[in-house]
């Protein structure tokens, strides 16, 4: 289970040491967005707890008297959702840029080998399949990181931070649920271990016999034997299925066992938040604004063996990117 996050944390290393100074620039700006936009999330349900409070006090509704509340609350979204399409646009620009420049180097570097390097049974195809699979993993690892993992995980920390500066015992329940969640997530992805390399050399075996195929198509018609090639294909592509579902068939219960611990999370801390209103420690603006912040510290856990499991894969072909 550790060797998949070594592997992970290494070739993510490795990825941002082969960037250019300019890359690597746009991508510090890109996480320097994510704190803006991570404390702007928090901001309305601290404003939508302070709203209703005014309500609840007003005993009336006065639209005039509510307006700043809103306005302040449509400021923030907007801010944020203009620094969302910044943050995207760095990162995605920055990842074309790498596809581009890499696939140049990859491509003059292999053009310079003998093919004979790569093993002497590697098909042409095969070889195709794994400079394409590498490059791919190489720029999906950058947006795992930049449009996935790291926005999620720095609204996540801001949040947590708001409720710890609001209610130290609150921000203690909700962090509970962190490392509870965590521990789901680590033996979901313990299940998986070699299953993503093995699915990778699977389908590259594939991609080397349809190459192979093409590219002696009349060889095999005048032998009459397509329906024999035809058999050795489909049972590669079985074994790759069988191979594949049975990690989908596992996550789906690690998932439902996830979404109940959130769910049982948030149901405590709704009580304590209940509770805390009715002994005065809190107000009744408090309940809904906790509630609101619940779901951002939680947001990573749901996706976070997605970003984890597609990160793992991502650093298998980054590996072949290094071994081309």
């Amino acid at each position: 289970m550790w060797g998949e996050f070594r592997s992970i944390i290494m070739m993510t290393a490795r990825a941002w040491g082969i960037l250019g100074r300019g890359q690597r620039w746009a991508l510090r700006c890109a996480l320097a967005i994510m704190l803006v936009t991570g404390t702007l999330t928090s901001v309305p349900p601290v404003i939508l707890g302070h709203l209703v409070d005014r309500v609840v006090q007003a005993r009336t509704l006065d639209f005039f008297a509510v307006l700043p509340f809103l306005l302040v609350i449509i400021g923030a979204i907007v801010a944020r959702e203009a620094l969302q399409v910044l943050r995207k646009y760095l990162v995605e620009n920055t990842c074309t840029k790498v596809a581009k420049e890499k696939t140049v180097d990859v491509m003059a570097h292999v053009l310079r080998l003998d093919l004979q390097c790569f093993g002497p049974d590697m098909p042409v195809g095969a070889l195709y399949g794994r400079i394409q699979r590498s490059l791919a993993g190489f720029v999906k690892m950058l947006k795992l990181c930049f449009l996935d993992f790291f926005p999620a995980g720095v609204t996540s920390l801001c949040a947590f931070a708001t409720v710890l500066l609001k209610n130290p015992v609150m921000a203690i329940t909700m962090g509970l649920v962190i490392p509870c969640g965590l521990s789901i997530v680590l033996r979901q992805v313990s299940t998986q271990k070699g299953i993503r390399l093995h699915l990778l050399r699977v389908r590259e075996e594939i991609d080397g016999q349809v190459v192979e195929l093409l590219g002696g198509l009349e060889y095999v018609r005048a032998a009459n034997t397509e329906a024999y090639e035809t058999h050795k294909i489909a049972q590669v592509a079985e074994r790759l299925r069988r191979t594949e579902i049975r990690p989908h068939v596992w996550m789906a219960f690690f998932d439902a066992a996830k979404y109940l611990t959130e769910g049982a999370f948030h149901i405590i801390v709704l009580c304590l938040s209940i509770y805390l209103a009715n002994r005065g420690a809190i107000s009744s603006g408090d309940i809904l604004t906790y509630s609101l912040l619940f779901g951002s510290i939680v947001q990573p856990l749901r996706e976070v063996h997605r970003i984890l499991d597609e990160a793992h894969e991502s650093s298998l072909r980054v590996a072949d990117l290094f071994a081309l």
